[in-house]
């Protein structure tokens, strides 16, 4: 759920196949205005131990919303789709768009960090950069009424709502615009399930790009210690936090210990409410009750997110990819 075909954005949708044998994808493609019915969207080969990329542009240019869905045969895939902005020749951020977890009624979207909002509004506003800025996308199969509550880790900072209906089978941006900097988590609730993902803008007024930007997919909950690792991604002069959400009217908390140290850190995250604590090098998070979390990582005018989750081996056997 993200990227956008529009004058000066591309889209690459990135099909690896780990495993020993052929696979054939089938795609779909969704927009602001539903299904998109063109040809050349199913029997794609995708073969043994490769990777195969695709123009989103060739089946749906010009299209500022998009939503796909990968649907395999033969072999697991794993996909992502690469969205890239350029402002004439400036580029204006590259990231990935990793994988929705399934519709849901309530979607947690931890790390949504904000910094240089001056820098954004700059372009989004005074330039008419109409997609510099931060914005929701929700994907709702069979239709949906949205409520989405933005929370700050700060409690003298208030975050926003906003609410929608989307029609079924259709995409739709929720720009999101007044906040400061800080650190956030979004709690998305509807009426039937839905897929949501955000993206946050970073701005770097003296710097290149000026804007930068990081899509952020919906969390699943921590039932178990899960690792993070920033050793070797961020230098010492970049900053990494971890953002904890908590969607229930109840406070939880969160351990973080240090897999270089042993330092243990105890983290308590208000009801309906969300924290961030710095981290660095390899650590652990863990939560006696379920908890949402994902990293930010910021280092000069970049912004990055590393999403928490339970990784499935579907190739039984590692393969990294550098971005």
């Amino acid at each position: 759920v993200g990227g956008s075909t529009a004058a000066g954005r591309e889209a690459l949708l990135i099909l690896t196949n780990p495993t020993p044998v052929d696979a054939i994808a089938d795609l779909t493609i969704y927009t602001d205005l539903g299904e998109m019915e063109v040809s050349g969207l199913s029997g794609i080969s995708v073969l043994a131990n490769s990777t195969t990329v695709l123009s989103l542009a060739s089946f749906a240019p010009t299209v500022a919303t998009l939503a796909v869905q990968v649907q395999a045969q033969g072999a697991k895939l794993a996909a992502w789709i690469q969205h890239r902005v350029m402002n004439g020749t400036e580029s204006l951020g590259v990231d990935y768009v990793t994988p929705s977890l399934d519709a849901k009624e309530l979607s947690v979207i931890p790390g949504f960090v904000i910094r240089g909002t001056e820098a954004i509004n700059q372009v989004s506003v005074t330039e008419g950069v109409v997609d510099a800025g931060h914005t929701l996308r929700v994907f709702a199969p069979t239709g949906a009424t949205v409520t989405v509550q933005i929370v700050s880790s700060s409690p003298e900072v208030f975050g926003a709502v906003l609410t929608g209906t989307i029609e079924p089978g259709t995409v739709e941006d929720f720009p999101i615009t007044e906040l400061l900097d800080g650190e956030y988590t979004i709690f998305v609730s509807s009426d039937k399930p839905v897929y949501a993902s955000a993206k946050a803008a970073f701005g770097n007024a003296e710097g290149t790009p000026r804007i930068e930007f990081t899509w952020l997919a919906a969390a699943e909950p921590i039932t178990s210690a899960r690792a993070v690792i920033t050793s070797g991604v961020i230098p010492p002069e970049g900053a990494s936090y971890l953002v904890l959400g908590n969607p229930t009217d109840q406070p939880k908390n969160a351990t973080i210990t240090s897999l270089e140290t042993g330092a243990v850190t105890s983290v308590s995250v208000p009801a309906l409410g969300t924290s961030s604590v710095g981290i660095t090098g390899t650590a652990s998070v863990s939560s006696d009750t379920e908890i949402f979390g994902a990293v930010a990582l910021l280092l000069g005018g970049q912004i990055s997110s590393l999403g928490i989750y339970d990784p499935t081996n579907v190739g039984n056997s590692v393969q990294v990819r550098f971005r």
